[in-house]
């Protein structure tokens, strides 16, 4: 006898009276082998729209007297940035001399540096988690400061 599922067609029993459910013998020696794949190439290598977009900017202009793509962009950006328009001029900057480095200073806050904490000694290790369960076991919701030496 065969049963509706609810998803169509009906589960059907092999003419043997098994139910093709993955459990019998003969569906476990037609499954993959642990460390097998199904597919040993994989996926079809495509090109990346890097690729792609490098492919295009090497090709010639139509009627533009052997000019690539890039050699134009790369005009209309100059043309651009002698106009004084500055995102050109910055991109090309930027693309020419490499970008500015950001400088970030970390200071605490009254402006004092910041101690960095070694903890890499067991003694040590152990004064800062008992100052900082002491510091959070209070009833105090609001955040509180640690200070600690390193002694």
């Amino acid at each position: 006898m065969a049963r509706n599922n609810g998803k169509g067609n009906p589960k059907k029993k092999k003419e043997d009276g098994r139910k093709n459910n993955g459990k019998h013998q003969a569906f476990k020696e037609a499954q993959w082998k642990p460390g097998v794949s199904g597919n040993p190439k994989g996926r079809p290598k495509q090109k990346t729209i890097s690729e792609e977009l490098r492919d295009v900017l090497d090709q010639e202009m139509r009627g533009a007297n052997g000019i690539t793509h890039l050699e134009a962009m790369a005009k209309v950006m100059i043309k651009e940035a002698l106009k004084g328009k500055f995102p050109f001029a910055k991109e090309i900057l930027e693309r020419t001399e490499g970008k500015v480095a950001d400088k970030t200073e970390l200071t605490g806050a009254s402006g004092e540096p910041i101690q960095i904490l070694d903890l890499s000694n067991k003694d040590k290790r152990a004064d800062f988690y008992r100052l900082l369960s002491g510091a959070t076991d209070s009833g105090d919701k609001r955040s509180r400061r640690i200070q600690y030496n390193g002694e």
